[in-house]
């Protein structure tokens, strides 16, 4: 597994490049997560400044928003409480922009567009349904993202989504029941789709969230980060764009 790369940080916010299987957050002990990786890595750093003094409080590191474990890509964390809140009103408002690669089986009718559902989460399976409406007793979430088809090769297509809210599992979900399962997602894949993974030699989820746009909480100016995939799977079409 690569190892989880710091992008950016500053007082306020570390922007992280989450790896593939790495979870947000875990509950399993003895199991990493990128939590309990930065507070590795802010204890350090506070050790280096306070040698000569007590045992500081653990660090702060504020969850704004988080990724499945198997996808990799952008993460930002507050290291205050006040930064916490101002990007998580940002989240809400959906004034954060998150955009992803993916890599699915099958082609779009249109080079663009949008998917609009309803998501039921089964938290005890860990599995999201497509809902109607509403859902039983107003147990499901409306999910929407856009997307544009960047590359088509040999029934793969290379897409840029745009999600605009942040549903768990969500792309993974609307993309299958649009009939382009992600490479790679043996949860909500296709047999189709898991056949050709194995030949592709693709064992990770194609999904990375590439690219994070934000309002720094302090100066309040735009930060805009940028990322490749680390995924071998995603090279041929960086080659062919």
């Amino acid at each position: 597994m690569t190892e989880l790369l710091i992008v950016d940080e500053d007082n306020d916010i570390i922007v992280v490049h989450k790896p593939a299987g790495l979870a947000t957050q875990t509950a399993r002990l003895g199991e990493k997560d990128v939590v309990s990786e930065l507070k590795n890595h802010l204890a350090c750093q506070e050790d280096k400044k306070m040698r000569n003094m007590s045992d500081s409080a653990d660090p702060y590191v504020g969850i704004v928003h988080r990724l499945d474990q198997p996808v990799e890509g952008l993460l930002v964390f507050a290291k205050n409480r006040e930064a916490a809140a101002k990007l998580s009103s940002q989240t809400a408002e959906r004034i954060m922009g998150k955009s992803y690669y993916a890599l699915v089986i099958g082609k779009p009718e249109n080079d663009k567009g949008e998917l609009k559902d309803y998501l039921r989460h089964d938290k005890q399976s860990n599995r999201v349904y497509i809902a109607p409406a509403g859902g039983l007793l107003g147990s499901s979430k409306a999910a929407c993202l856009q997307y544009t088809v960047l590359d088509y090769q040999e029934n793969v297509t290379f897409l840029d989504i745009r999600l605009i809210t942040g549903r768990h599992h969500q792309i993974r979900v609307q993309l299958s029941n649009a009939g382009l399962p992600l490479l790679g997602d043996q949860r909500y894949g296709s047999t189709e789709s898991q056949e050709i993974s194995r030949r592709m030699n693709c064992w990770k989820i194609a999904l990375c969230a590439y690219r994070l746009e934000l309002l720094h909480p302090r100066t309040g100016k735009w930060k805009n980060y940028e990322i490749k995939p680390d995924n071998q799977v995603f090279s041929s079409f960086f080659t062919s764009t």
